[in-house]
Order: C-alpha cells, then sequence, then structure tokens
C-alpha cells in the first residue's frame, strides 16, 4: 500500500514475514516523490505521478512531465517522461490486459499517451493519440478495448488493432456533464456478465455491457452477409462548379457558352450513372456561421448529435475548400507547366493536415493523388493563372474526397480545368430477406 501527500512524501507499507496482521503492524518505508501530484497511479508496478506546476516548453507548448518511480527498489529515484508531442494535463491512466507491456494515459485536449514497459527498466515513450475535442477525464481498459469518459458526457470505447483506432462504440451517458469515472465489475464475469459502471458530474451511475454484445453480433453477421446479401457495382459521378463566384442561375442565364452546356457535359461524362452528387457554391449566406460544412457534417459541440458524417456508412466531400500551396507563385507556375504536380503536393495545406494534424475531423477521409494541375486561379475563359492585379497563386482548391467506398475512381476535366467531375466505382449492397 501505498499513500502520498502534497509534500511528495510517500509511506510505502509492505508485509514482512515476521510482522502478523498483515500492514497493520508493518512500519512504512518512507521515500520522496512529486510534490503537489495531480496525478498519481500505481501501473505496471511503477508509480506514475504529475503535477500541472511541472512542465517543459516543447515548439511554444507547455508538456507536462510525468515523473516514473519503482517503489519497491529503495535505491531507485525516479525518471522523467516527456513526451515530443503536445499535449494537456494529465487526466487518467490504465492498463489493458490484452496489451500488458503498455501503460495509456489520459489528457486534458483529447490526447491519450502510450508507453512501453518492455525492454528496459523504466516506461519508454512511443506516441501519442488525438482521440477527442473534448478533454479525456477517465479511462479503462476492458478485455482488448479501451474506455474513455469525456468532459462532454461522452463514453467512447476504442479498437486499438488499427493503425488509426476505430470506435467501436460512442455513448451520451452523462448529457452535458463531465464522466468522472468508469469502474470495471470484473467479478461480474462469474454470472456471465461483464459491467462497465460510469459515474457523472450529475451523480447519476450508469452501467454498460463491457463486451459490447450488440457490436459482437454485427460482427458475426458481417461474416455471413455473403450468405443473406448480393453486391452490384454502381457509377457515382461527383461534381463540382467553382467559377468566378457566380451563382447556380448563371448556368442558364449566362451568354458564356461552355457555361450554358456545363450541366450537360458534366451529366453526360458518365454513362447510365446510378448516382449523381452535385457540388454548387454560393447557394448559402457565407456570412452566416450556422450554415457551414463544419456544423452539417461534424456536428456541434454543444450538441449530442455526432455529425452526419459519423452517422452513415459511405461519405463523400467535394467541393471549393479553399486549400493553397504553401510555395511562391512563380515556383508554383513554373511546375505547373513542367507537369512536375509531385513536387508541390508536399506544400499542399490538406494534404499536410490530413499527414500530420491527429485533430483533423476529415483524417479518416482519403482523397485520390492529385495528378492534374491546380484549379484555382484561372483567369476568365483561358487557361492562363490569375493575371490581375492580384496575382493570386494557383492551388488545388476543388477537392475530392471521401470515406467507406473501395478505390476505383477515375477524374475527368470538363471544360478546361475549372470544373471537375470525379467518378467513383461503388459497391453496392443489397440485402435479400430469406
Amino acid at each position: 500500500m501505498l499513500t502520498l501527500d502534497e509534500s511528495g512524501k510517500t509511506l510505502i507499507f509492505s508485509p514482512s514475514e515476521e510482522a502478523s496482521g498483515g500492514l497493520v503492524n508493518t512500519l512504512p518505508r518512507v521515500t520522496r516523490t512529486t510534490e503537489k501530484q495531480d496525478f498519481a497511479r500505481l501501473l505496471g508496478g511503477k508509480l506514475w505521478t504529475a503535477a500541472r506546476g511541472e512542465s517543459s516548453s516543447h515548439g511554444g507548448h507547455k508538456i507536462p512531465i510525468k515523473r516514473v518511480f519503482d517503489p519497491f527498489n529503495p535505491a531507485s529515484t525516479g525518471r522523467s517522461l516527456i513526451p515530443t508531442e503536445h499535449v494537456g494535463a494529465v487526466t487518467p491512466g490504465t492498463i489493458l490486459s490484452s496489451h500488458p507491456g503498455h501503460v495509456y494515459l489520459g489528457h486534458e485536449e483529447g490526447f491519450i499517451l502510450i508507453c512501453s514497459l518492455e525492454e528496459s527498466d523504466y516506461p519508454r515513450y512511443i506516441k501519442v493519440v488525438k482521440v477527442s475535442l473534448s478533454d479525456v477525464l477517465c479511462l479503462e481498459g476492458v478485455n482488448d478495448r479501451l474506455w474513455a469518459g469525456g468532459r462532454n458526457g461522452m463514453i467512447a470505447a476504442y479498437d486499438m488493432q488499427c493503425k488509426r483506432w476505430v470506435v467501436r462504440n460512442c455513448r451520451t451517458a452523462h448529457p452535458g456533464l463531465p464522466v468522472v469515472r468508469l469502474v470495471v465489475d470484473y467479478l461480474g464475469v462469474q454470472k456471465g456478465r461483464l459491467c462497465v459502471v460510469s459515474v457523472g458530474r450529475d451523480e447519476a451511475v450508469r452501467f454498460w455491457d463491457g463486451l459490447l454484445g450488440l457490436d459482437w453480433i454485427d460482427k458475426e453477421l458481417l461474416k455471413a452477409e455473403n450468405e443473406y446479401s448480393t453486391f452490384r457495382d454502381v457509377t457515382a459521378p461527383t461534381i463540382s462548379r467553382n467559377r468566378d463566384s457566380t451563382r447556380p442561375d448563371a448556368l442558364t442565364s449566362s451568354s458564356d457558352p461552355s457555361t450554358q452546356t456545363f450541366l450537360s457535359d458534366a451529366l453526360n461524362s458518365v454513362e447510365s450513372p446510378d448516382i449523381i452528387a452535385f457540388g454548387f457554391q454560393e447557394v448559402i449566406d457565407l456570412e452566416s456561421r450556422k450554415m457551414t460544412a463544419k456544423n452539417v457534417l461534424l456536428g456541434s459541440k454543444k450538441k449530442e448529435d455526432m455529425g452526419l458524417s459519423e452517422k452513415v456508412e459511405i461519405v463523400f466531400f467535394h467541393g471549393d475548400m479553399n486549400y493553397r500551396i504553401e510555395a511562391r507563385r512563380d515556383a508554383i507556375i513554373a511546375a505547373v507547366r513542367a507537369g512536375d504536380y509531385a513536387s508541390l503536393i508536399p506544400h499542399d495545406q490538406l494534404v499536410r493536415e490530413l499527414k500530420y494534424n491527429r485533430a483533423f475531423r476529415l483524417r479518416g477521409f482519403s482523397e485520390d493523388p492529385l495528378t492534374f494541375a491546380p484549379t484555382y486561379k484561372y483567369d476568365p475563359r483561358s487557361n492562363e493563372y490569375d493575371t490581375s492585379e492580384k496575382h493570386r497563386s494557383p492551388a488545388w482548391c476543388d477537392r475530392f474526397g471521401g470515406r467507406g467506398f473501395r478505390d476505383g475512381c477515375d477524374r475527368c476535366i470538363i471544360g478546361g480545368t475549372k470544373r471537375m467531375c470525379r467518378i467513383i466505382d461503388l459497391s453496392l449492397l443489397l440485402l435479400g430477406l430469406r
């Protein structure tokens, strides 16, 4: 048994062969650890501590320092563990029975730090994973899943077998109020159930199926889907029109022949399409903060709604995303004229966000390789990039991406490089009831 006080004084009670009555008649061994610790937990035979007052500067951010002690080794002085990436203050910590060699530490701002207990006497930093926009306040390992409770009242169960963690279950446990505690009732297994208990700031206690029985049923059904389902390929052209801030009614009222025939050209670019998705511009008030793609697709922090993209299996996004190429204008144009698009891709803002920003909400989406010239910004009715006084740099502002479909996509250019459509071959599931 270990006890700590604010001064860092730690008492270690260990049973001895001479003492009888357990720990009652045992004199504790005294050692020193972190002062005014906000987090202290015994994980993997080591004492992990952290204090908000202790931090290290890295990349302009303050990163909390974790100190790890071996309380069972009197000669141990403890070691510091400093991640190389930004994380918030340490909140909970846990170990999974299926991954006994790893320690998972939750942090504010939605980060989880993973450390290895193998290969050395002290833990080794592995990586940081961004799992939520809300603070992670409690963690528990349940079988091979990591359960996390957030400040927003949500509970999520993560499957870590994939490189990118998969949310197997997500529930609003305590609406609008923090989840302060998660407890696993392991003794319930003897009665045929594994229960996870959540305690919220609303003083409510709720019980959850730790085995995620419904998720298991879905997996079993998926194994047998060929027995009750058939598939056929469908073709879905997704079309984006973005030209000089013109409204959709210009498609019929414009005197420009290419504009008048754009719809016909785009719709006839694919033979017998099954699904057509068309992205217009300037349809809504661009000054309205409520009518934004972020709110519609990703939901709001204040609402229980998880966002449209979390509710459907197949999601496409396309249109004027306004991402730019972070390079000089003359260098971009020279690369385009040489057909060297590959040299520009590492400088594209969307490519960087998808690759490096762990908190990016579209990180689960994929995009085809950029093998065509930047679509922005041309002089009207020409193939020359902006020659106005603004001299805007070329960029891939018009983008196509998606999630949940198998690759098999072609891209075609209609009427020059100002408007584009993407042809996507999907596999459509047809349910057959027996």
